[in-house]
């Protein structure tokens, strides 16, 4: 948990900064390398635990940067309704709908039956072998071949002996190729129709395991989750189009030597550990994770992403803090502290260090590295101090204006 907490701290920061669909007007101008370029590991510097080192240089010298303090900023507020209420009880009503028991009395093929069943391989139960209370839909072959056809012609109540053989390449190699009996209960005979519950206060209690007793404490509780997604909703709008507007005022006029190299160390690394992490080669994880079918189609994507996005707003970013002299004093720390842990799902930063092993903000500091620390909490102090400046408007869903102001407002 505590390697995952780190990992998340740059991912955070990224909320307020990279913004990985827009790219900046005018992207990078002729610099220094270009997204064409192949994966040069042996040209990065790396420091003594083999993690790749950033070049030396100065952002303010590469950005040409334009009016970013008090840019226009219209974004989305979104809004929790009651039919928003309605349709989240329905969803979960209807995931709690369940056949209902028909007046059939004898199996057919194509019946869904209720069963219990007891298995045994030469008189002995076997681990898995037993179940109570299971759906099986007789021919549609979801149980071991001859099992389901041996039902048909029972009646509700019956207790069937089912006489099977577990095929030689069962997935259980030590049942493999016996001979099982199962002992099978009819228990019901459902109808083909599925029965909705009503929402009641019995109805909450069991599906809250008592944490809600009735339906108004319930509802009430959906309708704060649902206003505090809508506000989490406006916010990132709110970032994203922020970030944008910041973004499309600034121009980077040149890439830094050994940059683009850096960031595809950097990048890719994280990729490679987390194949290791996996057990699985990198030729299987980029597969699998984001579905290409051999390295220079991922390094062609890498390089594409970081020379749209990663290293032009990264160097806006850098240039912006160096021009407006941000610091990460304590107010900052604790400001970007509070934010992270809320972020995530945590009450407040003590619990958030507790539960992830750390006995202080230093340890936390020290764990995600001085540097790293200190550049997350600059970025975070950038962007607030962006959006404390900016002309904010919102506009509805429909593209109606409401207000100007905070998203909370």
């Amino acid at each position: 948990m505590k390697k995952k907490l780190l990992a998340l701290v740059l991912a955070f920061t990224t909320v307020f900064t990279l913004a990985a669909c827009s790219a900046p007007t005018g992207g990078t101008s002729s610099g220094d390398e270009s997204a064409s370029a192949v994966y040069e590991s042996a040209d990065v510097q790396r420091d003594a635990s083999g993690n790749p080192v950033k070049p030396k240089y100065d952002a303010l010298k590469c950005v040409k940067l334009g009016k970013y303090m008090g840019v226009n900023v219209t974004a989305t507020k979104y809004e929790a309704t009651k039919d928003d209420v309605d349709s989240y009880i329905n969803n979960i009503l209807q995931s709690k709908a369940e056949y209902a028991d028909s007046d059939k009395t004898q199996v057919e093929s194509g019946d869904m039956v209720n069963i219990d069943y007891t298995g045994t391989v030469d008189g002995e139960e076997f681990s898995g072998g037993s179940a109570t209370d299971q759906d099986l839909t007789i021919g549609s072959g979801t149980y071991i071949e001859g099992f389901e056809d041996q039902l048909v012609g029972a009646n509700v109540g019956d207790t069937v002996t089912v006489n099977v053989t577990f095929p030689d390449d069962y997935s259980n190699t030590e049942l493999a190729g016996k001979d099982a009996q199962f002992e099978v209960t009819i228990n019901s005979i459902k109808s083909d129709q599925k029965v909705v519950p009503d929402y009641t206060d019995d109805f909450v209690n069991e599906y809250t395991n008592g944490q809600y007793t009735t339906t108004d404490e319930f509802t009430a509780y959906i309708w704060k989750v649902l206003q505090q997604q809508a506000a989490s909703q406006t916010e990132q709008d709110l970032s994203s189009k922020l970030q944008e507007a910041v973004y499309n005022v600034c121009k980077v006029k040149k890439t830094p030597k050994g940059l683009l190299a850096y960031y595809q160390v950097y990048y890719r690394s994280q990729d490679e550990n987390a194949a290791k992490q996996q057990g699985i080669s990198f030729d299987d994880y980029i597969s699998q994770v984001y579905g290409f079918r051999s390295e220079d189609a991922y390094m062609e994507a890498l390089n594409k992403q970081l020379e749209d996005n990663v290293i032009p707003h990264s160097l806006i970013i850098e240039a912006i803090i160096e021009k407006e002299k941000i610091q990460a004093d304590d107010d900052s720390i604790n400001a970007f502290l509070k934010e992270y842990a809320s972020y995530y799902g945590y009450d407040d930063v003590d619990t958030m260090l507790e539960q992830n092993g750390f006995s202080s903000v230093d340890a936390f500091e020290q764990a995600v590295g001085k540097d790293s620390f200190e550049q997350a909490v600059k970025q975070y102090k950038m962007w607030q101090t962006l959006r404390d400046a900016a002309n904010i408007a919102y506009v509805d869903e429909s593209g109606n204006a409401t207000e100007s102001g905070s998203a909370s407002s």
